[in-house]
């Protein structure tokens, strides 16, 4: 087993504190700690690559898993990529259409909607702090990432998807439609994969649901304080809160840090 190890970090609700969509000093200055150490840090989170470089300093990070799994790059290289095909990006949209839901689409650059001004899509950018995405109601060129469905997540049963699609809940205004073969734990093996290291050498810290699938398979999986209860469920340890400096305790906990 090698010394070095890899820490893995979701951004939204694990870095970035929700009630202020600010990152605590305290996670700062441990990741500086792991650097100096020689440790190899990275992220692995729902945003693409522009939105992480809104809140983040890439130059600080080792590698970056975005689009919930879709994208992996390590020091700018790409080393993974997958994205929804035509015929499943048709299926999604059938589904939306239907049932006239507010949706837009992640590309690795960006985010689009086909009503990018309405009060549905504005709360859910409002709560993320991030970009609002570009008008566009053809999506067939592009290649998607996963859909963002600006709704109540109480609309998710009318939904007839099969097992080729799966659904990340946010809460009361929105979530997220990805693909099963797209998630943040298939994403990990693929880097670990391409950085020749052992699982059991990765430390991931997350909040979401989303974040099981990397939670379950690295060598300690930490979820925060304000995690959902089926993270919780699927860690090896649950930290305090990302405001109550979670980060921090936890690497202390385990004693990677000072």
């Amino acid at each position: 087993m090698k010394k070095q190890k890899i820490f893995v970090f979701d951004i939204d609700g694990t870095l970035i504190n929700p009630k202020t969509h600010k990152i605590p000093e305290s996670a700062f200055q441990a990741m500086d700690q792991l650097k100096t150490a020689g440790h190899i840090i990275g992220l692995a989170t729902g945003r693409n690559y522009p939105e992480i470089t809104k809140v983040l300093d890439m130059k600080k990070f080792d590698f970056a898993i975005t689009c919930n799994g879709g994208h992996v790059q390590v020091k700018g290289k790409q080393v993974f990529n997958d994205s929804f095909s035509l015929e499943e990006k048709h299926k999604v949209i059938a589904e939306m259409e239907k049932y006239n839901l507010e949706y837009g689409v992640m590309t690795y650059e960006d985010i689009y909607a086909l009503n990018p001004d309405s009060n549905k899509v504005k709360r859910v950018i409002e709560f993320f702090d991030i970009a609002p995405p570009q008008k566009k109601i053809n999506f067939d060129e592009m290649a998607v990432y996963q859909f963002n469905i600006f709704e109540s997540d109480n609309t998710i049963p009318l939904l007839s998807l099969d097992k080729t699609f799966i659904i990340h809940s946010y809460g009361h205004f929105g979530y997220d439609i990805a693909l099963t073969r797209i998630t943040k734990g298939h994403a990990l093996r693929k880097l670990f994969s391409y950085l020749a290291y052992d699982l059991n050498d990765c430390i991931a810290f997350g909040d979401a649901d989303n974040d099981i699938t990397f939670l379950k398979i690295a060598g300690i999986g930490i979820a925060m304080g304000n995690a959902s209860e089926q993270a919780k469920a699927n860690a090896d340890f649950i930290t305090t809160p990302v405001w109550d400096d979670g980060i921090y305790h936890a690497l202390k906990h385990y004693r990677f840090i000072k």
